[in-house]
């Protein structure tokens, strides 16, 4: 995907995790059409400092991952 922005559009404050739905688009190669594709983050902090982070394809994951979906 060429010039991707990613656009945070939720974070989910879990305690010591925090789980961001975020809205990646950009111009798919060689079609030059605009796509957007939902992905999400799920960061787990200790003593102030991220320590793991759980990248997802598809958001519907993140959210069962958490017990949401």
């Amino acid at each position: 995907m060429e010039e991707p922005h990613f656009e945070p559009q939720e974070l989910i404050d879990l305690g010591n995790r925090y789980l961001v739905l975020i809205n990646n688009r950009g111009r798919g190669r060689p079609s030059g059409m605009i796509r957007e594709h939902p992905i999400a983050l799920l960061m787990t902090w200790r003593g102030g400092k991220g320590v793991r982070a759980d990248f997802f394809w598809r958001q519907d994951q993140a959210l069962e991952a958490i017990g949401l979906g």
